[in-house]
Order: structure tokens, then sequence, then C-alpha cells
């Protein structure tokens, strides 16, 4: 885990949402942590690779090291030379980092974990739109999406569709989610 603390008085932080909200330190700053894993060989490296995780997921080494466990957990954190694959990222000098971004994480993957903010005394909620578009690829476009997030359980949340982006939205049926 890497522990750190963002000041939201330096300029460059100020693109941050709501980091001047957020609780501050005796030294000031909003603190943060955010799960860190690295993979170097014993005689060091020459480059780094960061292998940015997708809800925690970590691929790069069943992509590029060819690992046989694919992207299964083993290869996530890797123990023996047979999950890490065939070394094809460590032959070239690189050594691989990864870190959490993602606070909805539980378990089973690299999460972060940042400070609440508060408004009047209570943590901030608001309505978060989030808009899923398919159609790039025609042969692609599901008949049907899955809403697995355990978020949309715990808080009231309204999902919507529509055909196109000009359409108005037509709600769904909380009982017609799939």
């Amino acid at each position: 885990m890497a522990i750190g603390e963002l000041d939201p008085e330096v300029p460059h932080n100020t693109g941050i949402a709501l980091l001047g909200d957020a609780p501050r330190n005796a030294r000031g700053r909003v603190e943060c942590e955010v799960d860190f894993f690295m993979l170097v060989l014993i005689g060091g490296a020459d480059m780094l690779l960061s292998d940015v995780p997708d809800r925690g997921s970590k691929v790069a080494l069943g992509i590029f090291n060819d690992a046989s466990a694919g992207r299964s957990l083993d290869a996530a954190e890797p123990r023996t030379l047979e999950v890490a694959g065939d070394g094809f990222l460590m032959r070239r000098g690189y050594a691989l980092v990864r870190s959490g971004w993602d606070p909805t994480l539980t378990s089973g993957g690299l999460g972060a974990r940042f400070a609440t903010v508060l408004r009047d005394g209570k943590p901030l909620e608001a309505r978060v739109r989030d808009e899923f578009s398919y159609g790039i690829f025609p042969a692609r476009i599901p008949d049907r999406a899955s809403l697995s997030d355990p978020a949309l359980r715990s808080a009231p949340a309204v999902l919507t569709e529509r055909q196109r982006e000009g359409d108005p939205p037509r709600v769904i049926r909380e009982e017609d989610w799939v």
C-alpha cells in the first residue's frame, strides 16, 4: 500500500474535484491510500511499465508475458516463474508496477481509499450520470446489459435507455434490471 497526501493549496492540484472540501490532516493536506504492486528482477530494471488496472484487474503479464494463468488471480500477483509467464518484459529490462484508483473495490483487486467530502457535517451525496453508447461495431451491440455493481442496490438509482442521443430517456423499472 502507498500512503500519500495532497496539498489543496498547490496550484497543480486545483483540478482535483472537491479536494479543497476534503478533511485535512495536521499539515493541512488531504490523505489517501492506494494499493500498490511492483514486480522487478533482483538485478533491477531499466524501464517501467505501468499496468493500469481496470476496476482492480491486472492484465499486463497475461498480455505481454504470455502468462499461462492469463488473467487469473495467480497472474495478478505472481509468486512462481510459471505464473509470471515467459519473462518477455523482464528480459527487455522492464519492471512492472500497478496501483489502484477505484475506491469502490472492497476485495480482489487494487483499490484506493480517499477522504470523504463532508457538507454540513454529512458525507456529500449527489446524483451521478453515466452513459454507455453501443453501436460503433454493429455486430457487437448487446441485446441486454448486466448491472452488477452493488452500489446500485444500496443507494437510490434510476436506469434509463434511449435509442439515439437526442431521444428522451425511458425509465427502466428496477425489477427489470438484469
